[in-house]
């Protein structure tokens, strides 16, 4: 189980990555001093299994479909009190939920009414610009890069080639994210691959991916804080990897 600040660090790693953060509206009913409400989320959308462990840790509700991960209103301020301070991207949105919960209702709606009619879409709040050197000491964080590998990591194995048939299966990481400064400083800190522009499962982004040479290290410590993925198996193909690899 994670400590406090191991979970934060791990939320704010899942939400560098993947999901959305927002604000809904809501009929404020007929005697109501203003039309609507409005009310802070942070949703996620991903595999039904993740999703129910995602529930476990940091509650919130599941949609209908199973995949649909929702904390609205108070496990929503839970989180962004969690990573407002230590998530370069959703900094700006996770500060804005923060103030919002200080306001009384009418203050509430002019507040968020006024904040949407600055932006384009009328749902997420701009993110904050950020750059490389915002995550080159994020990226450190075992508990951060848990948190990002379970969002939008996916492993592969490749089987060797007949010259190098003496040699154990590789195994393979590819995270999969728009958030191309977080890729760029995992790739300054762990090497692997340039980013890369890609379309994955979750649609149009950049992937960065590294062998069994970058990975040991990297799976060695953030393998304790990984709570949405199951990674002992590839783990033990990392070791295997590393026993049978020949020394050159």
């Amino acid at each position: 189980m994670l400590n406090k600040s191991e979970l934060a660090y791990w939320t704010a790693g899942i939400f560098e990555v993947a999901g959305s953060a927002f604000y809904r509206k809501s009929a404020a009913g007929k005697k109501a001093t203003i039309p609507h409400k409005y009310y802070p989320v942070f949703s996620v959308y991903d595999d039904s299994n993740r999703i129910k462990k995602l529930q476990t840790y940091l509650g919130g509700n599941i949609q209908s479909n199973k995949k649909d991960w929702r904390a609205t209103n108070a496990p929503a301020l839970e989180i962004a009190e969690m990573i407002s301070d230590i998530a370069p991207l959703r900094k700006i949105i996770a500060q804005s939920f923060l103030y919002w919960a200080e306001l009384d209702t009418v203050e509430k709606y002019l507040y968020v009414s006024r904040l949407l009619a600055t932006v384009s879409k009328q749902t997420e709040i701009s993110k904050a610009e950020v750059a490389v050197k915002d995550y080159e000491s994020l990226v450190t964080e075992p508990a951060f890069m848990a948190g990002v590998i379970d969002a939008r990591g996916s492993f592969s194995e490749m089987s060797p080639g007949e010259k190098d048939a003496h040699v154990a299966d590789e195994v393979s990481l590819n995270i999969s994210t728009h958030n191309i400064a977080l890729l760029n400083a995992v790739k300054n800190v762990f090497n692997g691959s340039t980013p890369r522009r890609m379309t994955s499962e979750y649609g149009q982004g950049y992937q960065w991916a590294a062998s069994w040479a970058n990975l040991r290290n990297l799976m060695a410590e953030v393998q304790p804080y990984m709570l949405l993925r199951d990674v002992e198996y590839y783990v033990k193909k990392l070791e295997k990897t590393k026993r049978n690899k020949p020394n050159n």
